[in-house]
């Protein structure tokens, strides 16, 4: 597997996330109040049963915990897919859990052997995304998990706002949890911060709940634009360990050194970052009949399907709101090169959680399918915030590589 990070374009014409996520901004009084209606609004659920935090992995810490010390039963196991983020692993161990690793099926959705081997290891939780936009789940598996006593964790963070009708009643149904995410590198592309839901959760907060000043948070920001930069512009990633520094060309390499996130403490969502979600919501919704028609002249244009560059988004309901392509993962770091060289900002997603290190000690099922989406995912700038020309120079390219490959 190619880990290497994307090359670098010299400048930057079309980027991978907007700019002006992180410090547009205008007075609300209370725009948390405002955000947590529309959250309710979108989901159709009550108010009082979100929770806000500095970002979706914080919530689930939150809630995690909260069921661990309220449930003397609870076998402390949690099945997610070795695709994944490394924040939500380091949210489910800070909690006590104990993570069991899953595959996934070609399409992206919990195959029912992953849900067999969640079943045969007594997971008290499954946790199950929806990538790259909003996709309708297997209702034969979700029944069964069901009705073995498996609670589901609906993530939404690659999702969330774009849930439409075909979604909720399976949100209704079968959700114990739905975690969404204000990120900017999801589909709301804000400036951080997370929500989960939970029916009748009452969180019992503590002396331990963070409490946060304009100060601390210009800092927090800071620090993060810096890391969001380093992350996916440079093909060198920057660690800081003590007194040095390291740095890497390699994804994996970087993860198996980087040191894991231990959660303590319920952090809240800051001011900045629940103004520009719920700026951001309302500015996505004005812009979603255009980019789905954007999105339809992508696919006739470049002959997506024919190429099956399209098979990690088939599935995805209406449009993705992350652009995920299917390259051989020989040609990988070809395209990522092409994209660069025409200063296009690109990147690829997860490193399998299982092939890391520090997790090789916990149960994994034989994830196949896990390695082969991560070696051969690629993403691309393509969504409701980029501007027509952007979009065109993205297309043109993605037209001249799949004619290429059809040739």
């Amino acid at each position: 597997m190619d880990t290497r990070f994307p090359p670098p374009p010299k400048r930057i014409s079309v980027p991978l996330y907007p700019k002006r996520a992180q410090f547009a901004f205008r007075k609300i009084s209370h725009p948390d109040v405002l955000l947590r209606e529309v959250i309710s609004t979108k989901l159709k659920v009550n108010k009082e049963d979100i929770l806000f935090a500095e970002s979706g992995s914080n919530a689930l810490f939150v809630y995690l915990s909260q069921y661990k010390n309220t449930t003397p039963t609870a076998k402390l196991n949690i099945a997610l897919p070795a695709y994944n983020c490394v924040e939500v692993l380091d949210a489910i161990i800070s909690a006590g859990y104990h993570p069991v690793f899953i595959d996934l099926a070609e399409d992206l959705s919990i195959s029912d052997d992953a849900a067999d081997f969640t079943i045969l290891h007594e997971c008290d939780f499954i946790l199950w995304p929806n990538y790259f936009g909003p996709r309708v789940r297997n209702e034969i598996i979700l029944k069964k998990l069901v009705k073995n006593n498996v609670k589901i964790i609906f993530d939404e963070a690659q999702s969330f706002p774009l849930m439409y009708e075909k979604i909720m009643p399976q949100i209704k149904l079968y959700a114990t949890v739905v975690l969404i995410s204000f990120g900017h590198n999801k589909p709301i592309a804000g400036s951080g911060g997370g929500a989960l839901y939970a029916q009748n959760f009452k969180p019992v907060y503590t002396n331990k709940q963070a409490k946060v000043s304009i100060f601390s948070w210009a800092q927090d920001q800071f620090n993060t634009i810096c890391q969001k930069i380093q992350l996916h512009s440079p093909p060198f990633h920057k660690l800081h360990l003590r007194n040095r520094s390291v740095f890497y060309d390699r994804l994996d390499n970087l993860l198996n050194d980087q040191r894991r996130k231990v959660h303590i403490m319920h952090v809240p969502i800051n001011f900045m970052d629940a103004y520009c979600a719920y700026r951001n919501i309302l500015e996505m919704e004005k812009n979603t009949c255009r980019h789905s028609q954007d999105y339809k002249d992508l696919c006739e244009r470049s002959n997506m399907e024919k190429t099956n560059v399209d098979k990690y988004i088939r599935e995805v309901i209406n449009f993705p709101s992350i652009m995920a392509l299917a390259m051989p993962s020989s040609e990988r770091y070809e395209l990522l090169r092409v994209m660069s060289s025409n200063n296009i900002q690109t990147t690829w997603y997860y490193y399998p959680l299982n092939k890391i290190t520090k997790n090789k000690n916990y149960l994994s099922q034989k994830t196949e399918c896990c390695n082969k989406i991560a070696a051969s995912v690629i993403i691309i700038p393509f969504n409701w915030y980029h501007s027509k020309t952007q979009k065109r120079k993205v297309l043109n390219i993605l037209v001249r590589l799949t004619s290429e490959v059809m040739e």
